[in-house]
């Protein structure tokens, strides 16, 4: 079951456009025996690596948090966490075949209270149906 900070891949997402690829994911929050899906925060390792001052961690301004290779998490590449509309994803686990879906590493405790922390900071970002689910 899914926890706060894990890191997850799912093989074969399908994206909006049909298209489909391995995509990595960030657990935001526990699943409970009582609940039947998760909330996870979707990565990208190619969006913003142009931007020259970029800073591990937190970039509010930008809607982003950025997670350097060098931080030693399971991302073999910069990876980067957008904050907005789209970021947050909803996943009913039990319909997702484990062998599709399953955790491969976490982000260390100070890590992942820096990502909370950043996503607190662009909640007007964040759709107002899963405030309660984060912001708790």
């Amino acid at each position: 079951m899914p926890c706060k900070g894990q890191i997850w891949l799912y093989k074969e997402y399908e994206f909006e456009d049909g298209t489909k690829r391995d995509k990595y994911f960030i657990a935001i929050q526990d699943m409970y025996k009582s609940k039947k899906e998760c909330l996870f925060l979707i990565t990208t390792s190619s969006y913003w690596r142009f931007i020259p001052d970029i800073k591990a961690g937190c970039n509010a301004e930008m809607y982003l948090f950025f997670i350097p290779n060098k931080w030693g998490t399971y991302f073999k590449k910069d990876t980067y966490v957008l904050l907005n509309f789209n970021s947050v994803k909803s996943f009913k686990i039990t319909n997702i075949p484990s062998n599709t879906f399953f955790s491969v590493g976490d982000l260390s405790p100070e890590h992942y209270a820096q990502l909370k922390n950043c996503l607190y900071k662009c909640k007007d970002r964040i759709p107002m149906m899963y405030h309660t689910m984060i912001f708790k």
